[in-house]
């Protein structure tokens, strides 16, 4: 069998820029999950990483390395969901512990007993990378040629978007890094090495380091901050 690495261990992903990242956990406690060593996921596009999830050395679930899998308690992970397609030549993966061809499914919240796949505004499964501080996630919006910063609370079902640019055309699964917590703000940053920091309610903007052609579109458009309810 192949070996365990408990959740507080650090895993690394091969993102198709050939970029690494630890793997983000919420909080720094023994839970009864592990997880298998990552394993290489084909999207055609690109390439990723994906590790399966044990609960009690049971296979759970199959879950994206790029923005990492979040502990909400002891109990609770959410994550991107990963599956299986065929590859051009039709062939399927057999085993959980090896490369596969496949897609990004959905956001995934496992509460101990049930799956839940929510359904946040503007995700988009292979784009919006994402990170989890307590009930919140924050994560990259896409709605038709636009980007946006959101913000889900989880308890409320309530959603925050804050528009920031036009979108840039990719391919790149690592185009838009996971949001992350620094000095008490969310960072948005791209690959471009754009970025947007808020305060954590993404009501205000802290200080913004954009290339000219961005910085020029924003002056000429207002932020549009955007609230909406949505439900698990």
């Amino acid at each position: 069998m192949k070996k365990l690495l408990i959740y507080s261990f650090v895993l690394l992903l091969a993102a198709c820029s050939g970029k690494k990242s630890d793997l983000p956990a919420s909080d720094n406690i023994i839970t009864k999950y592990t997880f298998s060593l990552p394993h290489t996921i084909d999207f055609s596009v690109c390439g990723a990483s994906y590790v399966v999830i044990y609960n009690n050395s049971h296979p759970l679930d199959t879950a994206l390395l790029y923005s990492g899998v979040f502990n909400i308690g002891k109990d609770t992970l959410i994550y991107a969901q990963v599956r299986s397609e065929p590859d051009e030549n039709g062939k399927r993966f057999e085993s959980k512990n090896e490369s596969m061809h496949g897609v990004v499914t959905t956001l995934s919240l496992y509460d101990g007993k049930q799956f839940h796949y929510l359904k946040l505004p503007y995700f988009d499964p292979f784009f919006s990378s994402f990170c989890v501080n307590n009930y919140a996630i924050f994560y990259w919006g896409f709605h038709t040629d636009k980007m946006f910063a959101c913000l889900y609370n989880i308890k409320t079902g309530t959603t925050r978007a804050v528009y920031l640019s036009q979108i840039e055309g990719t391919d790149d699964i690592g185009a838009y890094n996971p949001p992350h917590i620094e000095n008490s703000g969310i960072v948005f940053r791209d690959s471009m090495d754009n970025e947007w920091v808020f305060n954590q309610d993404l009501k205000r903007v802290i200080s913004l380091k954009l290339h000219p052609e961005i910085k020029q579109e924003q002056n000429s458009n207002s932020t549009n901050i955007a609230s909406q309810d949505t439900k698990i």
